[in-house]
């Protein structure tokens, strides 16, 4: 049989079109289960497998998945970000210097200059943090989080996340 019938056959076939709505459909329905396996290539964070919640609870869930609030060449290629909960609505956040803390426990240490060599805006705050906002933070010394961008509305957590590996 030649190639034209073969793919005509192929083409006439139920099962091929079975499989190919399949295919189409398995995206739009993965992104609206309420709780799926995700991956990230992120190196802020030790892990990079992760289940995923689309019922984000901050007493449940110590990491989150959301939307970077800024859009600068940190981000650009950036559809979402994972990170850790450093700081919840009502805690007392302050940022002495470079040095971040939330109730009193070390978050961090900003970084003056990027791996670019070019100089970061610094997140600066000394308060409580607003109900349904959150500081971010990520456990790599180059983790571009909070401690640049600021708080994150909770209008801007798609997921809650805890991490497989």
């Amino acid at each position: 049989m030649t190639l034209p019938k073969k793919l005509k056959r192929l083409f006439l076939s139920k099962s091929f079109w079975i499989a190919a709505a399949a295919v189409v459909s398995f995206g739009p329905i993965y992104k609206r289960l309420p709780v799926r396996i995700d991956g990230t290539l992120d190196r802020s964070l030790p892990y990079h497998v992760w289940i995923t919640y689309s019922d984000f609870n901050d007493t449940l869930h110590r990491y989150a998945v959301f939307v970077p609030p800024v859009h600068n060449r940190y981000t650009r290629h950036v559809r979402y970000l994972v990170k850790e909960i450093g700081c919840l609505p009502g805690q007392r956040l302050v940022v002495s210097g470079r040095d971040c803390y939330c109730d009193g426990r070390y978050l961090g240490r900003a970084l003056e200059r990027g791996s670019d060599g070019r100089r970061l805006e610094q997140f600066e705050y000394n308060g409580t943090v607003p109900a349904g906002e959150y500081f971010m933070v990520g456990t790599h010394p180059h983790s571009y989080d909070s401690r640049y961008f600021g708080l994150v509305k909770r209008s801007s957590i798609v997921r809650g996340a805890r991490p497989i590996w």
